[in-house]
């Protein structure tokens, strides 16, 4: 009882009396469904960061830009992988300020970049 799968039923939450009636196949397809959950939990997790991050990076624009605005609603699933409205440097604008619009630009354009290469990565895993 002191094997690798039983300290792993242990670590995901199974008692040792599941465990002892059980059988290793049930007990295989528990640790399989505990990983798939924690994966999608990071996941999760990690999404939500990046579009806390959106969020941030729309506060900002809409500071630089008269043409750029907050979102007045949530965002949903489509909008977040979108633009910001309008992320431009205007002729009013200080060259510092315009230089750190260009980099919220960029970093939005690698944002963008880094969800489609986690999106295509994933698609060709389950496909």
């Amino acid at each position: 009882m002191t094997g690798s799968a039983y300290r792993a039923a242990l670590r995901f939450g199974m008692t040792k009396q599941q465990y002892m009636h059980l059988t290793p196949r049930d007990v295989e397809m528990f640790l399989d469904e505990k990983m798939k959950h924690e994966k999608d939990a990071a996941e999760h997790v990690n999404y939500t960061a990046w579009l806390n991050g959106l969020y941030v990076l729309r506060a900002v624009a809409a500071v630089m830009s008269k043409k750029s605005k907050y979102p007045k609603q949530p965002l949903t699933g489509n909008d977040s992988v979108s633009m910001p409205d309008v992320i431009v440097a205007t002729d009013d604008m200080s060259d510092e300020d315009k230089e750190a619009t260009r980099q919220i630009f960029l970093g939005n354009l690698l944002e963008m970049q880094n969800n489609f290469n986690r999106t295509h990565k994933t698609m060709a895993d389950t496909g």
